[in-house]
């Protein structure tokens, strides 16, 4: 899963933490995509946001990008891993 981290390096760390146990390979995303986020808006504000995004395939966003291509087991970890940073967060 990529990430952007553009204003938090305290979630950064919570995020990695929270990795520990389920090992995905986190990194972080050089390319600014808070333009094509609904997390957009909250980003001028020095609200924290999180994209976690896994790449594009060549049928991204089209009628072709079909539940076949899914990765359902790297899915779970990603639902996993949100689950344990939102529960933390939430504390």
């Amino acid at each position: 899963a990529g990430i952007v981290r553009l204003n938090s390096p305290d979630l950064w760390a919570l995020l990695h933490r929270n990795n520990q146990s389920v090992g995905l390979d986190l990194r972080e995303d050089k390319d600014d995509r808070t333009q094509r986020s609904d997390t957009r808006n909250f980003v001028p504000h020095s609200i924290p946001t999180l994209k976690a995004w896994t790449g594009e395939h060549e049928d991204y966003h089209r009628v072709t990008d079909t539940p076949d291509k899914l990765n359902y087991p790297k899915l779970l970890k990603v639902a996993e891993w949100l689950y344990l940073s939102a529960n933390e967060l939430a504390k």
